[in-house]
């Protein structure tokens, strides 16, 4: 293990863009540290869970006090669907190595260490990805209506329309 750990230090002692990226992974980390200690405003789950389904819950909790602020829009019902939860790209290490003629690649994942626990270097985290949204209220009598709410739940959620379903409720 010890070796490893010397093995790596000295690659990053050496390679100036590897360098770079352990100071931009300490620094995200730092980042990520304070905001810890900030309060959230729009915690997914007080347990700290993340499954589809608190994720899921939580968007059409939102989404449906953002509706009930609209002026005509009255009672509504909210349904979210989900095609995934937050993915995380973690920085790897690609060395190509050539033997007699033969090239073989080895990939290692970049490691670092922060407080005593070791986690996997972030170079990127994709959001939840929405499937669609459908919505169900009293105001959707007129297709002007309809519009405005479909314009409203794109604009938060950074979704298409075609994936955005309003209609009235059943009285």
């Amino acid at each position: 293990m010890n070796k490893t750990i010397e093995k790596s230090i000295n690659r990053i002692k050496k390679d100036k863009k590897l360098l770079i990226i352990m100071a931009l992974g300490f620094l995200g980390m730092l980042l990520l540290l304070v905001s810890g200690f900030l309060p959230e405003k729009n915690e997914i789950d007080s347990s700290g869970n993340t499954d589809t389904a608190s994720v899921e819950q939580q968007i059409e909790k939102d989404l449906s006090e953002l509706l009930k602020s609209v002026d005509g829009v009255g009672k509504v019902k909210v349904m979210v669907t989900l095609d995934s939860l937050e993915e995380r790209i973690i920085a790897q290490n690609t060395e190509n190595e050539s033997s007699d003629g033969s090239y073989e690649a080895k990939n290692e994942y970049v490691l670092t260490e922060f407080s005593g626990d070791t986690d996997g270097l972030i170079l990127k985290i994709i959001t939840p990805v929405i499937r669609g949204v459908g919505i169900s209220c009293e105001g959707a009598v007129s297709n002007t209506m309809k519009q405005e709410i479909k314009k409203l739940v794109c604009s938060a959620l950074g979704i298409a329309e075609n994936k955005v379903w309003v209609s009235k409720m059943q009285e």
